[in-house]
């Protein structure tokens, strides 16, 4: 009931993270849980749990406990503000059609990752994209996190920035961000080579930074909170419902709320 209270109490409504788990590696899982989380409180607040013969398969198991969630949150009168969700097509679907009042952000490392992958696969063509591997994820993290209250046409100008800046252009990039705000370069003192333009690696790595679908996925970038919290119960949820045992529905919704209440319990305090 406190929780309650603090969360009918929170100012400009609910700032979300929710994510599934499925109870069994793979893809045919029997069980899906989705959990939802105050991110600002770091407080489990819901956790749906689907059985794949209710949605069809075990693919759908994920949007479906995320949609179970949203409606039990209207009925007890709950606004949401935003949801930092990762990269899930049908939840962005629903929430396009169903929650056009609703800011859906995407959390940055699940976007990094797979975007990391892409150039990775470029990098073993292309061996001198290898060492900008980790700054290009690094950057991606910048663009969200130095762009909070700002228009998302900003963090796409920050991000289109990369394509030249690994070329050693820092400035003349656009209206809306003209200039690299770093240091200068000659002063790192460990400083990675540019590549050069028209070579067929710093090509094909300003393609991709530029691909419609990645520069989609980088105006929903999460300027503020991440689901890593919410990620974090999940690795918790296995200390009480090993994915290597079987349970009843009953027997894994039980475990489920065990976890959530040891989570809600124990969050915020030091280790």
């Amino acid at each position: 009931m406190d929780l309650f209270r603090q969360l009918l109490s929170m100012p400009g409504g609910l700032v979300l993270g929710g994510d599934g788990r499925a109870d069994s590696p793979g893809h045919s899982a029997k069980y899906g849980s989705y959990t939802t989380m105050e991110l600002r409180l770091n407080k489990v607040i819901d956790i749906q749990l689907v059985q794949s013969n209710e949605v069809g398969s075990s693919n759908a198991m994920e949007k479906e406990g995320f949609i179970r969630s949203m409606v039990l949150l209207a009925e007890h009168g709950l606004a949401v503000d935003s949801i930092i969700t990762d990269w899930h097509p049908q939840i962005q679907k629903y929430m396009r059609e169903n929650m056009p009042d609703v800011t859906h952000y995407y959390d940055v490392w699940h976007v990094a990752k797979g975007f990391i992958r892409s150039i990775e696969k470029v990098s073993k063509e292309c061996p001198e994209v290898k060492p900008w591997l980790k700054s290009i994820s690094n950057h991606m993290y910048w663009c969200a996190a130095s762009s909070h209250g700002q228009s998302p046409d900003v963090i796409v100008a920050k991000w289109q920035s990369l394509g030249n800046h690994i070329q050693n252009k820092h400035s003349n990039h656009g209206p809306l961000f003209p200039a690299c705000l770093h240091d200068d370069p000659g002063t790192q003192t460990k400083p990675k080579k540019w590549l050069k333009p028209s070579t067929k690696g710093c090509e094909k790595v300003v393609d991709m930074i530029n691909k419609t679908q990645v520069l989609r996925d980088v105006r929903k970038l999460s300027p503020g909170q991440q689901t890593s919290n919410v990620e974090a119960f999940h690795s918790l949820i296995i200390r009480f419902a090993p994915k290597s045992v079987h349970f009843s529905f009953l027997g894994m919704l039980t475990r489920l709320c065990l976890a959530a209440m040891h989570y809600n319990e124990n969050a915020g305090q030091e280790s």
